[in-house]
């Protein structure tokens, strides 16, 4: 492959990183180059290294690969013997104070490659001197946590996927070399190209599939049905090197990350859809210190921050409102929950699409889905599947229909998220879901006993309500610790009047988001706090406060 081939997608890349490593800051500074496995992270720095100025910029250059299972002593040697140029035989310690020597007083580049633990980071920097003279050190890793740790001042360079059109011209570069991509295949390749997801090692791998079959539509067309089948079969490397970020994943995260591969490619869930899984599903323990959300919530940033979760939109305050994972990370998700049952075991059935399972169950199906811990439906039904309520050990419900949900719900009484869009025929049925946690409902009515008082389960921690046509909105001495609200649940709110919500830690940042909201009221008798939240108020948006029997 040559040179200029792999330069596709990272041109402005290597000028940015160029001008880091070259600038006049004398201090030594720490480059990170971070992003998921695949992405060119590590070639990107190797033109760096190799780069003509850098060349000449630089006394000396040093360059080693570090992975999961390294060896110190080889990678001294191995930066020894780019520095000196010769074999060293030293024991351990002389190779360090070697190292230190060869590099103090002299401007330095040093590329450690690959890096997975902030102990590694530890164990070596000690011995790159700090010579005030402009050295540096360029780090890649797929781990943000490794990135802050070597240098939680130093911004990282973050490696995107490739566009579209760039994923397109460098499968060509791979394909055709110089020549033109024939007509009768243009529509098919950019189909491949797109399917690829813009990561480099996907374009790579089916490139060099492409590059040695027949030029025809027939034959790219079988390849283009399931491009991400065709990498698997045909490059094994490139299964091992994306599985190498799950392999390195602490065991609490694991199934978190497996969890995603019940749902198509492609597919963007909200973060606070996901936490409510994973909670029901039983993966989150705590410490009794947190809520099981909270830290469900610390997992998924984890998740992110390795490189395994990918954020597709933020909210209005910059938080990370969905996520979606690349297509060969799903694919990793799909072919290691098969090696290890996970998806399959009796209370892990998650079904993410009603046309997987129809709401058809045969007969005896009934009681082995009494373990069904999860039950997430993203289609619309015409009328409530009573079989449901069949389904005691639910944990998590998400469920939207044309009609109401009758009189049964009660009896899911280990539920802990209930999410519908859908009435309900006994709306004081809610009340006996002594475990409920989280509950995402249309109306505020439905938080109405039989005695028409508002009240909600002793439990629930979040409430978000759809009210398409509210614009007075009254919540009195609810025993709700958390509520989730945007212009997206009250489009046409004008006012809130919050009384006596003792428990409540804050109020929603994101009800300041709303353009139509022109009045809060606020009795405060638990929490003094509320008036100074911050990204809660707006220039036009006028609060009245009632302070009253506070006990300081």
């Amino acid at each position: 492959m040559e040179d200029n081939k792999m330069l596709v997608g990272i041109e402005e890349d290597l000028m940015q990183l160029k001008d880091r490593l070259t600038r006049m800051e004398k201090k030594r500074e720490i480059v990170p180059i971070v992003g998921m496995g695949g992405v060119g992270k590590t070639t990107l720095a190797r033109k760096l290294y190799e780069d003509k100025l850098i060349v000449e910029y630089f006394h000396c250059r040093a360059w080693t690969t570090i992975s999961q299972d390294y060896n110190l002593p080889q990678i001294l040697l191995s930066l020894l013997s780019c520095i000196t140029e010769k074999e060293c035989g030293q024991s351990n310690d002389e190779l360090k104070d070697m190292l230190y020597k060869s590099l103090y007083g002299r401007k330095y580049l040093i590329v450690l490659d690959d890096i997975w633990s902030t102990k590694f980071w530890d164990e070596i920097r000690m011995y790159f001197p700090d010579n005030n003279n402009g050295s540096r050190i360029v780090i890649t890793t797929r781990e943000y946590d490794v990135a802050n740790y070597a240098d939680s001042l130093s911004s990282h360079h973050h490696v995107q996927l490739l566009g579209k059109s760039e994923s397109w011209n460098l499968l060509c570069q791979l394909v055709f070399g110089e020549e033109e991509c024939p007509p009768e295949l243009q529509d098919i390749g950019r189909k491949i190209a797109s399917d690829c997801g813009g990561l480099p090692l996907a374009i790579s791998v089916i490139g060099g599939l492409l590059s040695n079959m027949e030029r025809s539509k027939d034959v790219w067309r079988k390849i283009g049905d399931n491009v991400i089948a065709a990498i698997a079969e045909s490059n094994e490397q490139c299964y091992s090197i994306l599985s190498l970020s799950y392999n390195h994943l602490p065991n609490h995260l694991k199934p978190c990350f497996l969890y995603m591969g019940a749902y198509p490619e492609d597919y963007e869930i909200k973060g606070s859809r996901l936490v409510c899984l994973w909670v029901a599903e039983g993966f989150v323990k705590s410490n009794g210190e947190r809520s099981l959300e909270e830290e469900a919530e610390d997992w998924l940033e984890s998740l992110v921050d390795r490189n395994l979760f990918m954020v597709r939109k933020y909210k209005r305050n910059g938080k990370p409102k969905s996520y979606s994972m690349h297509d060969m990370l799903r694919d990793i998700c799909i072919q290691k929950s098969a090696e290890d049952m996970f998806l399959n075991a009796p209370n892990k059935f998650t079904f993410s699409n009603s046309r997987l399972i129809g709401l058809y169950f045969p007969s005896g199906a009934i009681s082995a889905a009494r373990l069904l811990r999860v039950l997430d439906l993203m289609d619309n039904f015409r009328s409530f599947p009573t079989v449901i309520f069949e389904f005691v050990n639910l944990h998590f419900l998400g469920v939207s229909c044309d009609s109401s949900i009758p009189r049964g719900i009660s009896r899911l009484w280990n539920l802990q998220t209930l999410i519908s869009y859908s009435s309900f025929d006994e709306p004081a049925e809610l009340l006996k879901l002594s475990e409920l946690r989280n509950l995402k409902v249309r109306a505020i009515e439905l938080l109405k006993d039989e005695e028409m008082n508002y009240n909600v389960p002793k439990k629930l921690q979040r409430i978000s309500l759809f009210i398409d046509k509210k614009e007075f909105l009254y919540l009195e001495d609810l025993r709700i610790v958390r509520w989730i609200a945007d212009e997206t649940n009250f489009p046409r709110l004008r006012h809130l009047h919050l009384h006596e919500c003792k428990h409540l830690e804050e109020i929603p940042s994101g009800i300041g988001e709303i353009p139509t909201l022109q009045l809060i009221e606020l009795n405060i008798a638990a929490n003094p706090q509320w008036p100074q939240q911050k990204g809660l108020w707006r220039s036009n948006l006028t609060m009245e406060t009632t302070i009253s029997n506070f006990a300081l």
